[in-house]
């Protein structure tokens, strides 16, 4: 029977109960898990060590001092994005030019009370549009493909040269045309300069970074409607326009002069 069977196994002596207690295989099965080779490290404590290494490692990155070229480099990127601000703020200056002046443009082109409402009020801000939003796209891809700096450079021209041709303009479908083109600064500058950013800044601090560009364009829109609002009344509506589009053209000729082409990719 398995009574007598049992009875018959024989009792492990004092010896072999101590060795069994401290085999592998008991410890294991006390644990509730496999058996692991001599000298090998338990999984949690390989996590702790790994993670205590990774958090030795970042601290020491923070608190290890910077070199000079370090500083150098920093500043540098700091320089490009002070460039990159000042020159948004005057792209995004000239959107606002036309409305604290309308009633003198107005006058001097013969317009009704009507047609300026949909002329100068309706039209020239569609024609804005109209060519801003795919010169954003087509410029945005070619942001991908050439240099950046230098492609900021002629987007900017060749839309801010409209903005200064409008001081010169004596009809209102030549200032339509030329609102129409200075679309292609504003709509084709952000991909670039969002683009640059990415590469000049780590990934913790482009968030940062960004928000100087989305400060400019408000800050540019405010600085266009003083502009106008004050010097235009004082020294006839053309004059706002040279004075945001000649310094956004002059930074822009800065930056592609001072400013070197980031790594694409940056982590």
């Amino acid at each position: 029977s398995m009574h007598a069977s049992s009875d018959n196994v024989p009792a492990p002596s004092d010896g072999e109960s101590d060795t069994l207690e401290h085999s592998p295989l008991t410890q294991a099965l006390l644990r509730g898990s496999s058996p692991m080779p001599s000298g090998a490290q338990h999984p949690e404590e390989q996590d702790a060590g790994g993670s205590a290494t990774v958090v030795d490692d970042a601290r020491t990155a923070r608190t290890s001092p910077l070199t000079a070229a370090d500083r150098r480099a920093r500043r540098k990127r700091y320089f490009t994005v002070a460039l990159i601000t000042l020159t948004s703020m005057f792209l995004y200056a000239d959107q606002n030019l036309i409305g604290p002046n309308l009633t003198a443009i107005a006058e001097e082109f013969n317009l009704s009370d009507e047609q300026k409402d949909v002329r100068l009020g309706g039209w020239l801000q569609l024609a804005f549009f109209v060519v801003g939003s795919p010169a954003s796209l087509i410029i945005g891809y070619y942001a991908d493909k050439t240099k950046r700096v230098r492609l900021f450079f002629w987007t900017t021209l060749i839309g801010e040269g409209p903005c200064l041709a409008t001081y010169w303009v004596t009809t209102y479908w030549q200032l339509f045309a030329l609102r129409a083109m200075t679309g292609i600064a504003v709509g084709g500058c952000l991909p670039l300069l969002f683009s640059l950013c990415g590469d000049l800044f780590a990934s913790n601090e482009r968030s940062y970074v960004a928000s100087f560009l989305t400060i400019a364009t408000g800050a540019g829109v405010a600085l266009g409607q003083v502009v106008a609002g004050t010097i235009g009344p004082a020294y006839g509506w053309r004059l706002p326009f040279i004075i945001t589009s000649v310094p956004a053209i002059a930074l822009a000729a800065l930056m592609y002069a001072v400013v070197d082409e980031p790594k694409r990719g940056a982590p």
